[in-house]
């Protein structure tokens, strides 16, 4: 008797259905959960267009006998629950016997399969979701599924994929997630010709170091258990992070989940020990009774609901506050820094009286030395963030780094649109080691990175040498190049690459907030600042505010 039934209406209603096939990575992420689900030890994910003609995944699992094999291509037809009920105390990753029926029915699909106790196969070949052959093949145990020409009978859907690089880029995400949750299971993703991944049975570590190399030796490793629930975890020291979260990898149950509450405490635990908006590398697994969470609220299992977020969020929170103080990490925390107010300051021969704050000696001390820098040099610096300096219309105040973002990418965008990037090659070529995934962003464009003055030449499995650089950017070529894909793989969805590359080659190369900078360097970002044409960075934060002289004497009601 087959193991696989259809949900009776009761529980179909109260399931949290939904659009499961939204792009070529749903479907890879349906099958590979299928065959995790399965007890497969081995999973071989192949690809071809960027998903959109072909998929094919294939597992040692437990397969499936003829009986169960038409009837899972039915909707609402699972194993893995029998009633409402058995979502609270679900343990695999599907449940809801949606996929297979979905799939089938916007895609040419081949499902073959065998259990250890059957000597031959079955296969069942769908288009639109309508059978067309079955029969019997010879096969070894386990499922084979292909997937062809997915959409092919809804091409308004297939009109709406991204490109073949942003397609790619998210099925090998789903598949680092896998891996990443999975570290027993090996793990093979060929895309087109190219063995893109062979993942070898691990420990989480070991995974971890894997598929991020250039996280070795460098993660703080936590392991406790509370009644609440058991964690493991790894954690980067406060100086290894990133201009975004994308080594942030929370896993709940193995189900790799986006949460806002396990975000605030990773951003709670590091506060203080990371300057400025960078974010550490973090990996938490978090084994919970299912019953304390809520898989069901989102139709493609994205996210959890906790029962007791709060207990969890405290218990998290000083967990991993522990683990890190625990590491001896030695820091300076700054003190929350109050705004430039006190009784009265006079800024050449203007009085502008404010409200009075208590300021710490040292404050007070770093604003008087400030203004009698001011009265020499024309121009005041406060906290090496701002510069502050008059002319007849008014007061100006610049923000050092987004000012020199903007000249920064102006002069990038110049040089761009007239075809003449002059380079400099380098005495010592200098290697970047990337993992996988930037490793194919750094792939897919090197040609944009050659127009911009980067001649990069790949040097070995994931490994990159770089020869030439742009001679307007005087800094580290390998870091910032890191620290352009990292902004890449963080906006996916933008579609000018062009525009995103010079943006986050300015941010980059600009000043940072908190660096000294010598007088005429000062003295030219002022010059430079006067010859903009928009007062916003890239990102369109305020690079310039002007207080004009007839707004001063407003609010001195003198108008």
């Amino acid at each position: 008797m087959g193991k696989i039934k259809i949900l009776d209406d009761h529980t179909r209603s109260k399931i949290s259905a939904g659009e499961v096939v939204e792009r070529p990575a749903s479907v890879v992420k349906e099958l590979v959960e299928n065959s995790i689900d399965a007890g497969s030890s081995e999973v071989l994910i192949e690809i071809k267009k960027a998903g959109k003609n072909y998929i094919r995944v294939v597992d040692n699992g437990q397969g499936m006998d003829e009986e169960d094999l038409v009837m899972a291509i039915r909707r609402y037809a699972t194993s893995k629950i029998q009633n409402f009920e058995d979502i609270f105390r679900i343990k695999t990753l599907g449940f809801r016997g949606e996929a297979l029926s979905a799939i089938a029915s916007v895609s040419e699909i081949k499902i073959s399969s065998r259990t250890k106790q059957d000597e031959i196969g079955n296969y069942v070949k769908l288009e639109a979701g309508i059978i067309k052959d079955k029969g019997k093949i010879p096969m070894p145990y386990g499922t084979e599924v292909i997937v062809r020409n997915l959409f092919f009978n809804t091409p308004a859907r297939r009109k709406f994929l991204k490109t073949d690089s942003t397609e790619y880029n998210h099925i090998l995400d789903m598949v680092i997630k896998f891996g990443l949750a999975f570290p027993e299971v090996e793990f093979q993703f060929i895309s087109g010709a190219k063995n893109v991944l062979n993942l070898k049975k691990a420990s989480f570590q070991q995974r971890i170091e894997q598929l991020f190399p250039e996280l070795k030796n460098k993660l703080i490793p936590v392991e406790v258990q509370t009644p609440l629930f058991n964690l493991l975890g790894f954690l980067s020291s406060p100086k290894v992070n990133y201009p975004r979260r994308i080594k942030q990898y929370i896993f709940v149950n193995r189900r790799a989940v986006i949460t806002p509450l396990i975000y605030s405490v990773i951003d709670k635990v590091y506060q203080g020990l990371i300057t400025g908006r960078a974010y550490p590398a973090v990996f938490l697994f978090l084994d919970i009774n299912p019953q304390f969470i809520d898989v069901n609220v989102h139709p493609t299992k994205r996210e959890v609901k906790f029962k007791n977020e709060h207990e969890l969020y405290e218990l998290l929170l000083n967990i991993l506050k522990g683990e890190l103080s625990g590491e001896k990490i030695i820091t300076t925390i700054n003190p929350p820094s109050a705004p430039l107010m006190s009784d009265e300051r006079k800024i050449y021969g203007s009085e502008i009286s404010t409200q009075a704050v208590e300021l710490t000696a040292h404050e007070i001390k770093e604003i008087q030395e400030s203004f009698l820098e001011a009265r020499r040099e024309e121009f005041l610096i406060y906290k090496n963030k701002y510069t502050i300096w008059i002319d007849e219309e008014g007061i100006n105040i610049v923000d050092n780094h987004a000012a020199w973002e903007r000249v920064l990418f102006e002069k990038i965008k110049k040089v761009i649109d007239h075809g003449k990037v002059e380079i400099q090659r380098l005495l010592l070529p200098e290697v970047i080691n990337l993992n996988p995934k930037s490793a194919e962003i750094l792939r897919q464009n090197v040609d944009l990175f050659l127009k911009l003055g980067f001649e990069i030449k790949e040097f070995g499995e994931n490994s990159f040498v770089v020869h030439t650089r742009p001679q307007f950017l005087n800094v580290s070529v390998v870091k910032l190049i890191e620290e352009v894909i990292a902004d890449i793989i963080a906006e996916e969805k933008v579609e000018d690459k062009t525009y995103k590359i010079i943006t986050s080659l300015a941010c980059h190369s600009a000043v940072k907030a908190g660096d000294s900078l010598a007088t005429e360097e000062i003295k030219n970002l002022i010059s430079e600042v006067k010859k903009l044409n928009t007062p916003y960075c890239p990102h369109g934060r305020p690079a310039l505010i002007k207080i004009r002289w007839q707004d001063v004497e407003k609010e001195f009601r003198r108008r």
